[in-house]
């Protein structure tokens, strides 16, 4: 699961007891946590640790997404009304898929400003070359994004050209057309102004 989440949405991911620390266990933990961007909580065998450490999350307001190997009506009273992704070792892509989609749901928000940012540069392109082109969808917008961050694709902030045209070409659903990429090309041509990205996902 690490290594799935480390691939496909290009954020490091850590395991509470994976390193060995010269520090006392609960203080590792609560560092790991206050850490984090989003916490996955395995919550099979209510192990006593595992909902100590969701009530360390909770109270520091991270998000959390809740994992579990048992059915779901086992899990204690008291967090049963979350919403749980259940896993099995023979459904490990169902339970990949889920565990997915939950997390895209938890960064999306992260890029809000940049998706504010490339819709004005969408509307510029618009005007500039009375483009029909249509937009993508916020989640593809971030998906594909993602990916290029992920490939190590995505230009440098500074790099204000190059990363207008990436953005543009993340935000076009028809960014494949003939007709499209000649305006784009001639839209590229235009001067100018700073493109400002936000922090992106790092945990």
């Amino acid at each position: 699961m690490k290594q799935h989440i480390t691939e496909v949405h290009g954020i490091n991911c850590f395991r509470g007891d994976e390193d060995v620390l010269t520090v006392p266990l609960l203080e590792k933990i609560h560092e790991y946590i206050k850490n984090a961007e989003v916490i996955i909580a395995d919550c099979s065998d209510r192990n006593a640790n595992v909902f100590y450490e969701l009530g360390m999350a909770h109270t520091l307001w991270k998000k959390v997404i809740l994992i579990t190997g048992d059915e779901l009506d086992k899990e204690p009273a008291d967090v049963r009304f979350y919403e749980f992704i259940q896993y099995e070792l023979t459904k490990d892509k169902e339970f990949l898929s889920l565990l997915d989609k939950a997390l895209r749901k938890v960064f999306e928000g992260r890029y809000d400003d940049l998706f504010q940012q490339v819709i004005s540069i969408y509307d510029e392109f618009k005007r500039a070359t009375n483009s029909r082109a249509r937009k993508a969808e916020n989640d593809l917008f971030v998906e594909r994004v993602i990916q290029a961050k992920r490939q190590g694709a995505m230009p440098e902030p500074q790099e204000k050209s190059r990363m207008r045209g990436f953005l543009l070409l993340k935000i076009l659903s028809d960014k494949d057309d003939e007709e499209v990429i000649s305006q784009i090309d001639q839209f590229l041509k235009i001067d100018i102004f700073p493109i400002f990205l936000p922090e992106f996902p790092h945990s």
